[in-house]
């Protein structure tokens, strides 16, 4: 049987539709996921590595409901401040990750 390993990862934060999910990694390596829950509710999901235990990315369920819940669809200055916060914590991680692989 052929594997196929991709030559170069670059992290990413993709958007689900159906799933109403967001998935971001910020290092690509085998992965078991943890759920963070809120009673019955599944919040979201760490991504940890396999072989080290190391957080590797998220998955945030429910966008829509935290974006109603949070009056973010018509607070445009606060959704682009969470999006930049945001932006900025997957960089912090990608820099600390990028540390680690010396």
């Amino acid at each position: 049987m052929e594997t196929h390993v991709p030559k170069e990862f670059k992290p990413f934060v993709f958007y689900n539709q159906d799933g109403d999910q967001f998935d971001a990694y910020w290092k690509m390596d085998n992965s078991y996921s943890v759920n963070i829950r809120d009673g019955e509710t599944t919040i979201f999901a760490l991504h940890k590595s396999m072989e080290t235990d190391e957080v590797i990315g998220l998955t945030l369920y429910g966008v829509k409901y935290h974006l109603k819940r949070d009056n973010m669809l018509t607070n445009e200055p606060k959704r682009v401040e969470m999006n930049e916060k945001f932006a900025a914590w997957v960089a912090k991680q990608e820099e600390q990750n990028v540390g680690t692989q010396s």
